[in-house]
């Protein structure tokens, strides 16, 4: 009888599924010297993360570090507490409710990231790139290499040209979860096909957040990309 019960108290331990994951979009941005012009200059001083969150309740709040995981692999992921998160506010330009809590983190410690060169000359040098955010933390997580994924590696409907990041979360190697940005109309559209396909609207750019599990690809999250 005391074996049974030990058996099952094991049993019923590994049927206690995994934390679930909740997941945003940040970049990362450097301060230093102020300049006339507005954007700091070199030599930098700190690195700040800037994130918010989609799909957590407004009644939840998260608590501990979350994982920072840049869109450039040359770059190593960190982790950070969360210090606070705000609430879901209306946005001024549509009156809607925003998908987005924005959260705040500390400095961003580490020389890899005051040292990076900002490769993109449409973008400030202050600026260090973009981010996914995973809480909790994933701590075997990190960027892959836009080449080391295949097409068979993609959502389906979802070609090469559109993979915008590959994230590792376990440390298997292969891509678990991919940010896409893609024709709203289309993925499989080319940018004239898109801006054709919208008409006098023009062309409408989408992203969506993909994470592969047990049984294949599933969205996370999707939304258009707007100035709001």
């Amino acid at each position: 009888m005391l074996r049974f019960a030990v058996t099952f108290a094991v049993l019923a331990l590994f049927a206690v599924p995994a934390a679930a994951q909740s997941f945003g979009f940040g970049w990362l941005e450097r301060e230093g010297t102020e300049t006339k012009e507005g954007p700091h200059a070199p030599p930098w001083t700190r690195t700040k993360a800037r994130a918010t969150f989609f799909g957590v309740p407004a009644n939840k709040t998260l608590a501990g570090p979350a994982t920072i995981l840049p869109f450039d692999p040359a770059l190593p992921p960190a982790a950070l507490p969360i210090q606070t998160m705000g609430r879901y506010e209306r946005e001024e330009c549509t009156g809607q409710i925003s998908k987005y809590r924005p959260v705040t983190f500390p400095d961003l410690p580490g020389e890899a990231y005051l040292n990076y060169v900002q490769p993109s000359k449409l973008q400030s040098a202050a600026f260090v790139g973009r981010t996914p955010v995973v809480h909790p933390a994933q701590p075997n997580a990190k960027t892959l290499p836009k080449q080391s994924v295949a097409q068979a590696d993609m959502p389906k409907g979802f070609p090469l040209a559109t993979l915008e990041a590959a994230f590792d979360l376990s440390g298997g190697g292969k891509a678990e979860v991919v940010r896409v940005d893609y024709c709203c109309y289309n993925p499989a559209f080319s940018e004239g096909q898109c801006i054709k396909a919208g008409g006098k609207n023009g062309g409408a750019k989408c992203f969506a957040l993909y994470q592969r599990g047990k049984t294949g690809w599933r969205r996370v999250f999707m939304d258009r990309d707007q100035d709001c």
